[in-house]
């Protein structure tokens, strides 16, 4: 079972190098599962995954030109505060509970990315919304309670938030997507790392294990950034928002 683990991890990574974002939800799904880990100890081990896969994606994207540190310091400076405030919460949470938070934020989270598919469905011929959209104002007064939100998210069930970065980014920022992913991936780095410093105080994670699941996201976010421009995201969107959903389902299962 740790070899699948270890497998689905390295898939996580990838994600996270293709979408910027979305992959790290299936990390704590598959330690306590597949895996079979305490929930308190999946968390940590999600957090160091995702905050040194968050921060390598960043550095890749970063050298084309695709992260902006301003933009990234505002929504993750208060992204710090919130996961901070969340990793400490999460000690007097009963785990009960945050699984049926996780099941609930996955049945979101998958809904969220399939929904862009199935409105283009439905979408009249020469729809000129999104073009609209972008040409409106940055809305980044708003950085700092969306930032706050997301973190304690992070700190909470140990997700790197970047499925509501991204969009985040794109509507508050403006930004283009392929700059909205390198900076989500940074912003991602720094909640997790706030949220790491949180759950140390009460949560323990095996070195060893730790250590060879991060090395292999790692592959997954350079191999998935590598080859991010070959593939659509829209059709990335709905092949993990399926996959999230059926997980969710799992989670569920096991809350109840």
């Amino acid at each position: 079972m740790i070899a699948l683990a270890a497998g689905l991890l390295l898939l996580v990574g990838a994600v996270m190098g293709l979408l910027g974002g979305g992959g790290s939800i299936l990390s704590v799904p598959v330690l306590t599962i597949v895996a079979a880990m305490p929930l308190d100890e999946a968390i940590f081990t999600s957090l160091v995954v995702v905050a040194v896969t968050g921060g390598l994606g960043a550095a890749l994207r970063a050298r084309r030109g695709q992260v902006r540190g301003v933009v990234a310091a505002m929504l993750g400076g208060s992204g710090i505060v919130g996961a901070y405030v969340g990793g400490r919460l999460s000690a007097y949470v009963p785990e009960r509970w945050l699984l049926s938070a996780f099941a609930a934020l996955m049945l979101f989270t998958a809904l969220a990315m399939l929904w862009p598919t199935l409105r283009q469905r439905g979408a009249p011929p020469g729809d000129e919304r999104g073009a609209a959209q972008q040409e409106r104002p940055p809305r980044l007064w708003l950085f700092v309670p969306v930032g706050v939100s997301i973190g304690m998210l992070t700190g909470l069930v140990g997700v790197g938030g970047g499925f509501l970065i991204v969009p985040a980014l794109l509507l508050l920022a403006r930004l283009s997507v392929e700059v909205a992913t390198g900076t989500s991936q940074l912003v991602i780095c720094m909640q997790a790392a706030s949220a790491i410093a949180a759950h140390a105080s009460h949560a323990r994670a095996d070195v060893r294990l730790t250590a060879a699941f991060t090395a292999l996201s790692v592959v997954g976010v350079i191999g998935g950034t590598a080859i991010a421009p070959r593939f659509a995201a829209s059709t990335l969107r709905t092949f993990l928002g399926s996959l999230i959903l059926l997980v969710a389902v799992l989670m569920t299962a096991r809350a109840c």
